[in-house]
């Protein structure tokens, strides 16, 4: 599936490594935020899941697709990209700008943790960079 049938530009790198889109885990119609916090009041939120199966990166290349949640709200002012295998997430003024950024931030958690021993590491570094090996190496 493109990014134009997802009705998003691709302005950014990253974002044009959109393969396929798990038609199951499309969630659609919009619904309520679940927490109504300081100006959030009455904000909708709308969420979906996209596997990548490819990334924009000269360092890093995906073994294995895996799967980014895109969560974002109708005024199009909050848009967070996650891979939660990995709790690694990023935000953006938009969704192809929220995947480039988790992107870049996956690609530098990769390549900083893999530098070093593993005994250097904390036990999430740790846990991170062993899900990471999982689905992405170095050319």
């Amino acid at each position: 599936m493109s990014t134009a049938e997802l009705g998003m530009t691709c302005a950014s790198t990253s974002f044009e490594c959109v393969r396929r889109m798990r038609a199951s885990e499309y969630r659609f119609p919009l619904r309520p935020a679940a927490a109504a916090g300081a100006g959030t009041s009455g904000r909708r939120t709308f969420s979906l899941m996209l596997e990548l199966d490819s990334i924009d990166s000269d360092q890093l290349e995906v073994v294995q697709p895996f799967a980014v949640a895109l969560r974002g709200d109708t005024d199009g002012d909050n848009f967070v990209a996650k891979f939660s295998d990995a709790n690694i997430s990023a935000s953006g003024d938009s969704f192809p700008e929220a995947i480039g950024n988790l992107v870049d931030l996956i690609e530098t958690k990769f390549l900083h943790f893999s530098e070093l021993p593993l005994t250097q590491l904390g036990t999430e570094p740790r846990r991170q960079l062993a899900i990471l090996r999982q689905f992405f190496r170095t050319p």
